[in-house]
């Protein structure tokens, strides 16, 4: 638990430090593009004055769920928010936007946690024991949907409002087989079943 604890505060602060070197780079290049740079003492204590202002971001305890999500749509790519939406049409086919918003978030969970690939379209795709993780994928449902309204809604969502859930699975018992929901039921810790029939898991704690 504790080695759980440290990697969480290194990964957070991992994250921390590439989203403030993207603001750096922001906030220098707007600097030079306003004519700050024609003071050479100027532009060398406004950056200093940037520089130690990020820094204490590093190192404070701010939000950090916060000022990840800040940037997190920013720093995705168009390619990838398609990728998203359409795994979860495929998984969530004429459902309500919440359904589809927790399938979402368990994507995005999946990208946060370790145990599972580091971007959104190499989670989708993932093989697992020889298995693709997402059923749309394997019976090529995902590249037949049509993606609707409802999904580009939930997927914005929890895009630029953060996840509903910390579930990192999710099934539908009823058509799960029977050694599914055994290692289900032995290996994770039930959350909650939505609207569309998908019961929602977290690991188990330590």
């Amino acid at each position: 638990m504790e080695n759980d604890t440290m990697y969480h505060s290194e990964h957070i602060k991992k994250r921390k430090l590439v989203i403030v070197k993207i603001i750096f780079c922001l906030l220098l290049t707007t600097f030079i593009f306003l004519g700050f740079s024609s003071s050479a003492n100027a532009s060398e204590k406004g950056i200093a004055g940037i520089s130690i202002t990020l820094d204490k971001i590093i190192e404070s305890e701010i939000d950090e769920d916060t000022l990840s999500q800040t940037l997190f749509s920013f720093l995705i790519t168009k390619e990838e928010i398609e990728v998203l939406q359409r795994i979860v049409e495929a998984e969530c086919t004429g459902h309500d936007v919440e359904s589809k918003k927790n399938v979402a978030s368990v994507i995005l969970n999946r990208v946060d946690d370790r145990s599972f690939a580091d971007t959104i379209t190499d989670v989708v795709f993932e093989k697992i024991g020889g298995s693709y993780q997402f059923s749309p994928i394997s019976d090529k449902r995902y590249w037949k949907v049509k993606i609707t309204e409802g999904t580009i809604e939930a997927v914005d969502s929890v895009l630029k409002e953060g996840v509903t859930t910390t579930a990192l699975y999710f099934a539908n018992r009823k058509t799960m087989s029977k050694k599914s929901r055994k290692w289900f039921d032995a290996n994770l810790l039930y959350l909650f079943t939505d609207n569309s029939g998908h019961s929602y898991y977290d690991k188990k704690g330590d």
